[in-house]
């Protein structure tokens, strides 16, 4: 199933990337080289960004130990570089089962180099909708692998695909990769539009959103696979955990479905 997206600007290639290296389950640093460019880092040194950042503590920073810097937004409009050799600074080791690279970073003021304006919220915006189209090109590949798997696997005399518990499972799992597509797609298309803040926010929350549909994919897609999806080196793991990962960065549920429902109460539909 063919569902990469076509480029145009350069948030379309970005989504391009992504959804490339979400099938491949490549590794898990694009969307941080998205928002050190996004943030306005001027590549003098090794850098890493993250998005979560609470009071001098940013909880999810990968290759904090391999770096010189972070980029971190301090408010909606600023953004900071963390020299992350400071004495004023503690890198502790957090890897996950997506990125073994992944620390916490505790930061006092003094490790703070400088500081600029920019528009962090619709930075963090962008990066989450390219997020979401490495998660939607994860769950394109994991419902690829099931239904090649559901095709050949016979069990009393036909393949699997022949029972329609198993078609209704392959249905669902087609619809929501569909979706979760279509909205990466339509963040892109609004932002390289260069369109209104608000509007960039509520599109990239309706991508990110739809992570949720494309972490239900992957999750299926181990059900479907029967044995294969026992083994954690196998590749409906590794889809799965990126998808899962995703879920939670740059913004989870809770947090965009506010995004989403304060638009609806305004009357800000995307699609009125």
């Amino acid at each position: 199933m063919d569902l990469s997206p076509t480029p145009s600007g350069r948030v379309g290639r970005w989504v391009e990337a992504a959804t490339a290296n979400g099938r491949d389950a490549g590794p898990w640093t694009f969307h941080t080289e998205v928002l050190l460019d996004l943030l306005g880092w001027d590549g003098c040194s090794r850098a890493t960004a993250t998005g979560e950042h609470d009071d001098g503590r940013a909880l999810v920073v990968p290759g904090a130990r391999s770096n010189d810097v972070m980029l971190v937004g301090v408010g909606p409009a600023t953004a900071a570089e963390v020299d992350l050799r400071h004495a004023a600074v503690e890198v502790i080791d957090r890897p996950t089962l997506v990125d073994p690279t992944t620390c916490e970073v505790r930061f006092g003021p003094d490790a703070v180099r400088r500081t600029w304006s920019i528009d962090v919220e619709r930075a963090h915006a962008v990066a989450a909708a390219v997020m979401a189209a490495d998660a939607a090109g994860a769950a394109a590949a994991a419902l690829d692998a099931a239904l090649s798997h559901v095709r050949d696997r016979e069990q009393y005399g036909a393949p699997l695909a022949t029972l329609q518990a198993v078609q209704h499972r392959a249905a669902d799992m087609a619809v929501d990769v569909r979706l979760a597509t279509d909205a990466v797609l339509d963040a892109a298309g609004v932002i390289d539009r260069g369109e209104p803040d608000e509007l960039v926010l509520l599109v990239a929350a309706h991508a990110k959103l739809g992570v949720a549909r494309s972490q239900s994919v992957t999750a299926s897609a181990h059900q479907l696979a029967g044995g294969q999806g026992i083994l954690g080196s196998s590749r409906f793991h590794r889809w799965h955990r990126r998808t899962t990962a995703a879920g939670v960065l740059l913004g989870d549920q809770r947090h965009h479905r506010a995004v989403v429902g304060r638009a609806a109460l305004a009357g800000r539909t995307r699609f009125a």
